[in-house]
C-alpha cells in the first residue's frame, strides 16, 4: 500500500479509517518502508481480501498491491567441481530428502541461481528452494552430495 508522504503519515492515515477490530480483520504485523509504503503481513489471503475491501469501502486513495514472498536462497559449500546441475539436485534430493520428497517435486522446487568459480576443484553453489525444502535442508547439520 502507498499514497504520497512516509510511510509513517501513511499508516497513520490507514490506521485512522480502517479499524480490523471492527471488521475482524486480522494483521500480523505492518512494516515501513523507504518508499512511502507500508507493507501489512496478514495471515492469508481471505485476510487481505477482507482489508481490500474495507479499504475500497471508506475510499481511502491507496494502491493496494499484493506482494509474494520470495524462496530462499541456500549456499551448499565444497561441491566437486566435475559435478552437474542435473547430477547434483538428483544427489541433494535423493541423499538428504528421499524421505519427504520425490525427484520431480524437488526438481520442481528448487533451482540453481548460480555457481561460483572452481578452487582446488571445488565450488559452491547458490540454490533457490521452496520453504519446506529449506527448512528440511536448514534442519540438517550437513548436505551430502555425491561422495
Amino acid at each position: 500500500m502507498h499514497k504520497n508522504g512516509s510511510s509513517e503519515e501513511t499508516k497513520r492515515e490507514l490506521t485512522q479509517y480502517i479499524r480490523p477490530n471492527e471488521k475482524n480483520i486480522e494483521i500480523n504485523k505492518i512494516i515501513k518502508t523507504n518508499s512511502h509504503a507500508i507493507i501489512i503481513e496478514m495471515p492469508n489471503e481471505e485476510q487481505a481480501e477482507k482489508l481490500e475491501e474495507e479499504i475500497r469501502n471508506k475510499e481511502v486513495k491507496m494502491k493496494f498491491d499484493r506482494l509474494q514472498k520470495r524462496n530462499p536462497k541456500t549456499m551448499v559449500y565444497g561441491v566437486r567441481a566435475e559435478l552437474g546441475k542435473e547430477e547434483f539436485l538428483e544427489n541433494i534430493c535423493n541423499q538428504n530428502l528421499s524421505e519427504d520428497f520425490d525427484l520431480d517435486e524437488h526438481k520442481k522446487e528448487t533451482k540453481i541461481c548460480f555457481e561460483t568459480k572452481e578452487v582446488n576443484r571445488k565450488k559452491n553453489i547458490v540454490i533457490k528452494t521452496s520453504p519446506k525444502i529449506y527448512k528440511r535442508i536448514m534442519n540438517k547439520k550437513k548436505i551430502y552430495c555425491g561422495w
